[in-house]
């Protein structure tokens, strides 16, 4: 009997924070002064940090792959998420500033990060959140490290 209690209590909490998660389409876009796509170290590491900060925030994600900010279209985004099941749009736009050259030899880090959350079925924009880098990042796990931070502070703040 208390074997069929606890079962029966274990799947109503699944069953619960099942229905609770929240699915998330994820598009991270690079805007750069050139104009190109560079797919730049800190790029991946935004979006493993996105990625990772959802997770742990109990949400189902996907994603495209990254992008430049002129290749993306908003509606071919919201229809692909809502085709999927996702209720959300995350659109994370990376500006970065300052592109390597022979002459410039920094590390090409985000000077403003951008978070727009839009409610697939409308459209229409849940959440925003910008976000200026005042000291540019070292490396890829501070980008990553960043990243987990504004996300859950966009997720955490509705």
């Amino acid at each position: 009997m208390t074997k069929r209690i606890f079962f029966a209590i274990l799947i109503m909490v699944l069953s619960i924070s099942g229905a609770m998660a929240e699915t998330v389409f994820i598009s991270l876009l690079e805007q750069s002064s050139d104009g190109e796509f560079h797919n730049f170290e800190s790029s991946s590491a935004w979006e493993a940090g996105v990625l990772d900060a959802l997770f742990d925030l109990g949400a189902i994600v996907s994603n495209t792959p990254i992008q430049t900010k002129d290749a993306f279209v908003l509606d071919e985004a919201l229809r692909s998420a809502k085709e999927g099941g996702a209720s959300s749009v995350l659109v994370v736009e990376l500006d970065y500033k300052v592109i390597p050259t022979k002459d410039i030899k920094n590390r090409p880090a985000p000077v403003t990060i951008h978070f727009t959350l839009y409610e697939t079925d409308s459209g229409t924009i849940k959440n925003e959140l910008k976000y200026i880098q005042q000291d540019p990042s070292l490396n890829a796990e501070e980008d990553k490290q960043r990243a987990v931070e504004q996300t859950r502070r966009l997720f955490l703040n509705k």
